[in-house]
């Protein structure tokens, strides 16, 4: 519909509704899969563009740097982990990644992406790099506008740099940090807004799901994705309670991630 002129976020009245309750981020993000000639074509474009989106961020966040710094006089060679180590890091991650990420093209996909940037972004920022900040709020705009309900993503990363600034720069650092979110995402929202309409997105983004019905019965809709749900939910939250006196501290490597 973007490749051919109509809008993706049509009215009840305007046309036919498609079940993309999402941003338009990832829409845009598969485009060029539509350069192909044929549905072969396609299908290896968009194929390449789905591995790409789970394998680039992780790389450059396991690759590149993923601890800030703490408040000790160690360098920064000696916080990063060794050469191997952060290939068998990238390579443990990847095989945990849930497959439904790989197997499909779907919003989830491009909002953990530009999450997980906007993490890294945060963190060499946090290191003294001022200039990334504001990249890291675009990235976790795009998120948000990958798929709603990242939006937690942002008062995480508020947060983490509230309580990491320390009691006497706490507040102006996160109200610093949730302006600059904020003017990210209503950048974003308004070239969203004039490109596709306000009324269609409301519908599409926030009416429908919102009417969108909870399971009948949590514990046997719980019963399906059981494995997914104990290593992805239950396994870290027991491994944060038990290690909550490392973990919820200042100077935490692991607070980042757990408020996230």
């Amino acid at each position: 519909m973007l490749w051919h002129g109509p809008t993706p976020y049509l009215g009840l009245t305007d046309g036919p509704l498609t079940t993309w309750t999402y941003g338009p981020v990832p829409l845009l993000l598969n485009l060029p899969a539509l350069l192909a000639e044929n549905m072969t074509g396609a299908l290896l474009i968009a194929g390449i563009i789905n591995l790409l989106t789970a394998i680039v961020p992780a790389a450059l966040a396991v690759v590149l740097k993923t601890f800030p710094s703490s408040s000790s006089t160690a360098t920064t060679a000696q916080l990063l982990p060794a050469p191997t180590d952060r290939r068998w890091a990238l390579l443990l991650c990847l095989t945990l990644s849930p497959n439904s990420s790989l197997h499909y093209t779907q919003s989830d996909n491009a909002a953990l992406a530009f999450g997980l940037l906007s993490c890294l972004l945060l963190v060499r920022a946090r290191d003294g790099d001022r200039l990334r900040r504001p990249l890291s709020a675009l990235c976790a705009a795009l998120a948000v506008c990958s798929k709603q309900t990242s939006l937690g993503l942002i008062p995480a990363q508020v947060l983490w740099l509230g309580f990491t600034a320390g009691p006497r720069f706490a507040l102006r650092v996160a109200l610093r940090d949730a302006l600059t979110c904020a003017a990210a995402g209503f950048s974003l929202a308004a070239l969203s807004i004039a490109w596709f309409g306000f009324d269609g997105q409301w519908l599409n983004l926030v009416g429908l799901p919102a009417l969108f019905p909870y399971a009948a019965d949590l514990l046997e809709r719980a019963r399906v994705p059981w494995l997914a749900l104990a290593g992805y939910v239950v396994l870290p939250a027991v491994g944060m309670i038990v290690a909550r006196r490392t973990v919820f501290r200042r100077d935490s490597p692991w607070l980042r991630s757990a408020l996230v």
